[in-house]
């Protein structure tokens, strides 16, 4: 009896040892595709290219045939040392082989984990090829992330699995047009035509905004300057025609704005 639960003990220490290499090895795979994503910026077809070896990886290592039977028989040989313990304490009308859940537990977690890396490589190209964040902006999602699992895992969970299915709808409607070119043509001729604009585009054109305000702004106190320096040398005086036209103007294009 001794010597068989050494070798349960020795058999549970090695599967052990075998799950931290699979963890570490799906974890590497993971980390390499992602890093291919960001640092390249490819377009969306070329992301999913270049993670599908690491993604195809990750299955085979979790849901490998000999893993499965590995799990199985580890649960098995549990469950037979526990209903062993509760005959041997007298405990028959309670013994079972089928009472251990680790081939359940097994499955929910590795299928959490390729959840999770399937939801990833599908993000990040999104995020690289519709966004000007850059990779300054991944780390802080990141920090924000790790603040928001502190303060509450479930609410992070909720919003992880928001933005899973904001994903999928994408994917969906992008894989409709793709697959079915009479739906963009049709939606033209209602639409007149309208083209969702580039990121890179949208970024320019806000510089260009940006600038614009800035210089109007920059005249505007120059204007309003020039009227400070008239009023100080003519206290008490009304403005000229030329300057209260002008403020005229900014007020009613101050309400216009409201």
């Amino acid at each position: 009896m001794a010597r068989f639960f050494a070798l349960l003990w020795a058999a549970g220490t090695e599967e052990l040892q075998r799950l931290r290499f699979l963890l570490i090895s799906v974890f590497g795979a993971t980390l390499i595709g992602a890093i291919l994503i960001l640092a390249f910026t490819p377009s969306v077809g070329a992301c999913i290219w270049i993670t599908l070896i690491p993604w195809l990886f990750t299955a085979y290592r979790l849901f490998s045939i000999e893993r499965l039977i590995q799990v199985q028989l580890t649960d098995v040989t549990l469950g037979f040392a526990k209903s062993l313990g509760e005959i041997l304490t007298k405990k028959e009308e309670k013994s079972s082989f089928s009472e251990n859940d680790l081939t359940k537990i097994y499955l929910l977690i590795i299928s959490g984990i390729f959840f999770f890396q399937t939801a990833l490589f599908l993000m990040l190209p999104l995020y690289v090829n519709f966004t000007e964040g850059g990779v300054t902006a991944v780390l802080l999602v990141v920090m924000l992330a790790v603040v928001v699992g502190i303060a509450s895992a479930k609410f992070l969970a909720g919003i992880f699995r928001l933005l899973v299915k904001v994903t999928v709808v994408l994917y969906v409607v992008g894989l409709a047009f793709v697959l079915f070119p009479q739906i963009g043509f049709y939606l033209s001729g209602v639409t007149g035509n309208t083209q969702v604009v580039a990121p890179s585009t949208a970024k320019l054109t806000n510089h260009l905004f940006k600038l614009q305000r800035k210089q109007r702004e920059e005249i505007d106190n120059r204007f309003v300057e020039g009227v400070i320096a008239w009023q100080e040398k003519h206290p008490g005086q009304d403005l000229p025609p030329a300057y209260q036209a002008a403020f005229d103007r900014a007020r009613q294009l101050g309400k216009l704005k409201k």
